[in-house]
C-alpha cells in the first residue's frame, strides 16, 4: 500500500509541475537573472507558484557575458574579470567557468539556458535513484519527450545574440568531443583513484590547495575554476610523492635515537597501557582467589556473579587496541623506512590511498609549490614536515597499513 501511494503521488507531482511549466511558469528552482514573485493568487484565492521576473542588475550581467563571448573572449578571462570587479556570482560564491560554459545536454550554466532567449524548457531530464547504494543522478530524457513553451517575458538576450554565442562555442570544443578510445581507456583507468597527497599540496602563489588535473598534474585549484591566482604551472603527481617520500626518508636517517621522541609522545599512552596490564593481573589473581573459595565451600552463587562480572572487565580490556611495544632506536629505524617505502610502492593503487593519506598527513604539514621568479615554467619545492606526528605514525603503521608488523 506503501508503494502504491508513493508511485500515485509521484505522478501527480509530474502532472503538476507540466501543467505548471505548459503556464509558462517555473517548475524548478531560480535561474541566476531572475527573482520569484510572490503574493499572486488565483480565482480561487490560491497563491500561485513558479513566476518569474527578470532581475536587472543580474540581466546586465548575463547580456555582459553573452556579448563578450560572442566578442571572443575566453571564458577563463571573463571569469577572471568578474571575480576581481566583485560581481556576485550565482550562490553568492566567486565565478566559475563551469557556472558560464554548463553543459548543453542538460541545459545547465549560463551559456547553455536557453530561459535566457525566453525558452522555458521543462522535463529535460529525471532524477534516477540506484536501488543497492541509494545514490541519485540524473539521466537525459529524449528530446521528443521535453516540454518547451515560449515565455517571451523572461527573454534577456536576443535570439540573434544567442545564436551568435552557439556558433562561437561550436560542437567542435575538445570538451565535446566524443573521446578517442586512447582517452577514454585512460579516464576509465584513472576513474576513483584517490591521490594521497590530496590537502597536503599548497600554492605558494595564493596559499590555496593544488588538486591533481591536466595530466596527473598538481594546478592551483583558485587558477584552475576563479581564475583569481596567477599561477597556472603544474607538477607531476609522481615528482612531488617521490620527493615527499625522500624527505620522510632523509628524516628517518637523520634522527639518532628514535625510542627518545616516540618514548616521549607516546608515554602517556603507554602509562594507560601499564595500568590495563596491572589491572588485568588483578582481575585474574581476584578469579583465583574465589576458584579457591568456593573449592573450599564459600556460596558459589555469589562467587559465580562476581566471576562473570570479572570475565567481562577483562573481556572489554581485552578487546581495547593495544598498543605496540616500543622497540629499540634502530628496529624503529628499520620499520619506518620499510613503512615508508612499502607507501610509495603502492602509493597509485586505490585499495592503499586511504591509510597511505592518513599516515602522511601525520608527518607532512604541507607541499609547497611556488613559481620560480623570473622564469616561465618551473615551481619550487618546499616540503614542511611535522616533526610532532611520528609517534602517532609509529603506532599507524603496525596496525593500519598492510603487510607491515614488528
Amino acid at each position: 500500500m506503501n508503494a502504491l501511494f508513493l508511485r500515485d503521488l509521484k505522478d501527480k507531482i509530474r502532472r503538476s509541475h507540466k501543467a505548471i511549466a505548459a503556464a509558462g511558469r517555473a517548475a524548478g528552482g531560480l535561474a541566476y537573472g531572475y527573482r520569484v514573485v510572490r503574493g499572486v493568487t488565483d480565482d480561487r484565492g490560491g497563491y500561485v507558484n513558479g513566476l518569474r521576473e527578470i532581475d536587472p542588475d543580474q540581466a546586465a550581467v548575463i547580456r555582459r557575458i553573452y556579448e563578450e563571448v560572442a566578442a571572443g573572449i575566453p571564458v577563463s578571462e571573463i571569469v577572471r574579470q568578474l571575480n576581481e570587479e566583485g560581481v556576485p556570482a550565482p550562490g553568492g560564491e566567486r565565478w566559475r567557468i563551469h557556472s558560464i560554459r554548463g553543459e548543453r545536454s542538460r541545459g545547465r550554466g549560463i551559456l547553455a539556458n536557453e530561459i535566457y532567449r525566453g525558452w522555458l524548457i521543462h522535463n529535460r531530464t529525471r532524477k534516477v535513484v540506484d536501488p543497492k547504494t541509494g545514490r541519485v543522478r540524473y539521466a537525459n530524457n529524449p528530446e521528443s519527450e521535453w516540454l518547451r513553451t515560449h515565455v517571451p517575458e523572461l527573454q534577456i538576450i536576443s535570439d540573434e545574440l544567442w545564436h551568435r554565442v552557439q556558433a562561437e562555442r561550436n560542437p567542435k570544443w575538445k570538451w565535446e568531443k566524443p573521446p578517442s578510445e586512447r582517452r577514454r581507456k585512460f579516464a576509465e583507468d584513472r576513474k576513483g583513484l584517490p591521490h594521497p597527497l590530496t590537502g597536503l599540496v599548497k600554492c605558494g602563489a595564493c596559499g590555496g590547495h593544488k588538486v591533481v588535473a591536466n595530466a596527473t598534474r598538481y594546478v592551483c585549484q583558485t587558477y584552475r575554476i576563479h581564475r583569481t591566482c596567477t599561477n597556472a604551472r603544474g607538477r607531476r603527481e609522481q615528482e612531488v610523492a617521490a620527493a615527499v617520500f625522500q624527505a620522510l626518508l632523509d628524516h628517518v636517517a637523520a634522527v639518532e635515537d628514535w625510542a627518545v621522541p616516540i618514548g616521549a609522545k607516546l608515554a602517556a599512552e603507554y602509562a594507560v597501557r601499564a595500568q590495563l596490564d596491572d589491572e588485568v593481573a588483578s582481575i585474574d589473581a581476584a578469579m583465583a582467589r574465589l576458584l579457591t573459595a568456593i573449592e573450599n565451600g564459600v556460596q558459589a552463587e555469589q562467587a559465580t556473579t562476581r566471576i562473570l562480572a570479572l570475565q567481562d572487565r577483562l573481556a572489554s580490556i581485552r578487546a581495547m587496541p593495544r598498543l605496540p611495544d616500543l622497540l629499540p632506536s634502530e628496529d624503529i629505524r628499520a620499520l619506518l623506512v620499510s613503512a615508508l617505502v612499502r607507501m610509495e610502492t603502492n602509493f597509485s593503487v586505490p585499495r592503499y590511498a586511504d591509510p597511505i593519506a592518513k599516515a602522511l598527513a601525520l608527518v607532512v604539514n604541507e607541499v609547497v609549490l611556488t613559481p620560480i621568479p623570473g622564469k616561465a615554467r618551473g615551481e619550487t619545492m618546499d616540503i614542511r614536515l611535522n616533526p610532532e606526528g611520528w609517534g602517532d605514525f609509529y603506532v599507524q603503521i603496525q596496525g593500519a597499513w598492510p603487510g607491515v608488523t614488528v
